[in-house]
């Protein structure tokens, strides 16, 4: 399984709001991917999750990748950004959602 995580470093997204750049409903990520040998996502999303907060990132989506099911997903957030350019975090996750992987001899190919 593909775990996806969009999150972003707090005192930068922080930062971002306070200096007006970023509407309140826009946030600063970064695309996070994990391999992970467990097929059972049953709470590992969470896991993934706190583990990102414990790391002083703001998490706003885990979710596996193709698949939304049992996803967390910040619904306070409609826009994201690297910085550089955004998206509407609905296009992204459908674009996400809409992935289809191949694995073969250990490689995954998206």
């Amino acid at each position: 399984m593909i775990v996806v995580a969009l999150a972003g470093e707090k005192r930068i997204d922080d930062f971002m709001h306070a200096a007006d750049v970023f509407e309140p409903s826009k946030r600063l990520v970064y695309v996070y991917t994990f391999k992970t040998i467990s097929e059972n996502k049953n709470g590992l999303l969470l896991k993934y999750k706190k583990a990102l907060e414990l790391s002083g990132l703001k998490v706003v989506a885990v979710f596996e990748l193709g698949n939304l099911e049992g996803a967390y997903i910040d619904k306070t957030v409609k826009m994201i950004s690297n910085g550089h350019t955004w998206s509407l975090l609905s296009d992204f996750l459908k674009a996400c959602d809409n992935f289809t992987k191949k694995e073969e001899n250990g490689l995954v190919h998206v």
